[in-house]
């Protein structure tokens, strides 16, 4: 019991760290994950300006647009189907009604792309797509790669790409620590107690309850350990029954055999006393009958006789002697 509580713990603390490193990890991952996504977001924003403000019908402008209180440093051109001007945004010589031809000739039969590119030395973001009316927008910007920043109000002010993280981190263990500890600790006294019912059935097998099964359905380890103890214990009843059923057997065939000996001997002592006591007892009865008429006729005749009787009597009484000696059991004093 205290080695399963002992894994019980174990389990607990090892599944509660996992949860709480990886929803750390997780929290820091989206960080950072979500403020590149930010960015991209405001260079695509940046770059479909142009057409919103032609589409509002907005003059040229030629400084910087300001974006969320960001100067974008770059230019943007809205471009008809004939390459005609439509609109002209930021740092270019080009101007509505001109043609791009005339105003930036390196612009003309540029593809439908989105690319990082350098120009004297200094990075762009390079963004050129299709309107619906065949115009196309022309957009040339020094991307935003602002790096993330948190900030609550009287509580925290930090920027950078590893501050966030870290704080996000922390914050995701906050919220895993109590979640990840109540389902891991309902996970793991499920798992410990089919552990349990797989000891149980073992020790109630072992002191000799052979019908002891765990009796587990599910697929998983534990569930195959369960089932692999079933299969084990079917296999180990059949085999006592099959054991208890030869030692009766066995038992039987001692008894038998006993009787069989019982028989035999009785056999060779019958055969004995039949074959010399028997037949010797029958020789003395004989004399002894033809006795009295020997000593009438022939005395020294019947003393000879007498003799030999008694010597028959003498040698039968050894030989029944033997066999009673024979017949006695042997712990017989």
């Amino acid at each position: 019991m205290s080695r399963i509580r002992s894994l019980t713990a174990h389990l607990v603390i090892s599944h509660v760290l996992v949860a709480t490193l990886s929803m750390a990890a997780i929290f820091g991952v989206l960080s950072v994950v979500s403020n590149v996504l930010s960015n991209q977001q405001f260079n695509r924003d940046v770059a479909v300006q142009p057409a919103v403000e032609w589409r509002f019908g907005q003059p040229d402008r030629g400084s910087n647009p300001v974006v969320k209180g960001i100067e974008i440093i770059g230019f943007g051109l809205v471009i008809s189907s004939d390459s005609e001007v439509l609109f002209s945004q930021g740092d270019t010589p080009c101007r509505t009604g001109m043609l791009l031809g005339d105003c930036a000739p390196d612009l003309i039969d540029l593809p439908l792309e989105v690319r990082n590119m350098n120009v004297g030395g200094i990075d762009y973001l390079q963004s050129i797509f299709a309107l619906p009316d065949d115009a196309r927008v022309i957009s040339r910007r020094i991307p935003y790669n602002a790096e993330p920043r948190l900030r609550l109000e009287g509580l925290i002010d930090v920027t950078g790409y590893v501050p966030v993280a870290l704080i996000f981190s922390v914050a995701g263990m906050l919220v895993a620590l109590p979640v990840s500890l109540i389902i891991a600790w309902l996970w793991v006294r499920l798992q410990t107690r089919r552990i349990r019912k797989v000891a149980q059935a073992s020790r109630a097998f072992a002191s000799g309850d052979f019908q002891a099964r765990v009796g587990e359905l599910r697929h998983d380890m534990i569930g195959r350990l369960g089932q692999q103890f079933d299969s084990m214990a079917d296999a180990l009843a059949t085999n006592i029954d099959g054991l208890r059923h030869l030692a009766q057997r066995n038992a039987e065939l001692a008894r038998e055999a006993k009787q069989a000996a019982a028989d035999m001997e009785r056999a060779r002592v019958s055969r004995d006393l039949h074959d010399s006591i028997a037949q010797q007892l029958f020789n003395a009865s004989v004399g002894a009958t033809a006795l009295p008429d020997l000593i009438d006729r022939q005395p020294d005749e019947s003393v000879h006789q007498a003799l030999n009787m008694a010597h028959m009597l003498e040698t039968a009484l050894l030989r029944l002697r033997r066999v009673l000696v024979d017949l006695r059991p042997d712990n017989a004093s």
